[in-house]
């Protein structure tokens, strides 16, 4: 079984723009532990304006491709500690 990551996220980079979601909560994502870079941050993201403090940067599958980072406020050492449970 895979292993997955669950998130509140706030804020999207992807190839077509940032988007900031407008939830005060956050939008909650799954997210697969292969394929996918956890790094810290101290982006202030979404409509509600949240710290956040990690990013997932999920990696593109093809040549040439940009990857699309999710910004939550998990810290990274929970997001780790998740993903190798």
């Amino acid at each position: 079984m895979a292993q997955v990551v669950q998130a509140f996220i706030y804020g999207i980079d992807s190839p077509g723009g940032q988007t900031e979601i407008a939830s005060i909560s956050g939008q909650l994502n799954l997210f697969a532990t292969s394929g996918v870079h956890f790094y810290p941050t101290t982006q202030v993201r979404g409509v509600a304006e949240v710290q956040c403090n990690s990013v997932i940067e999920v990696l593109p599958t093809g040549l040439n491709q940009i990857s699309t980072k999710y910004y939550t406020d998990k810290s990274l050492g929970t997001i780790l500690s998740e993903a190798n449970a």
